[in-house]
């Protein structure tokens, strides 16, 4: 890649950048559990719900489906997750979901 193309990538991730922040959407893979909610078209309740079943399992070192600093984190006092990596666990049907009780 020369020089050139490099500026022409670096134009366009800019683009997409400001484009992001006009419409009013996250810039950092880590939201709020509300803003996540919007994002994936579920509800907050149902993200903490699974917040709640991973930080029990994480406290007890048992398996979990959803894996902190991947799917979820806290800041503070405030949880934040990635609603790119959690929607590819909780829409799975417990079934397919690796730790999941149905799962057994």
């Amino acid at each position: 890649m020369n020089a050139n193309e490099l500026q022409v990538i670096e134009a366009r991730v800019q683009y997409l950048e400001q484009l992001i922040a006009a419409l009013g959407l996250p810039t950092s893979p880590w939201v709020s559990p509300a803003n996540a909610a919007i994002i994936i078209s579920t509800s907050r309740t149902t993200i903490m719900g699974e917040i709640e079943r991973a930080e029990k399992a994480r406290v007890t070192r048992t398996a979990s489906d959803l894996v902190w600093g991947i799917h979820y984190r806290k800041s503070g006092a405030h949880w934040q997750v990635n609603p790119v990596e959690l929607e590819k666990v909780i829409f799975l049907p417990p079934e397919n979901r690796p730790y999941s009780l149905a799962a057994k």
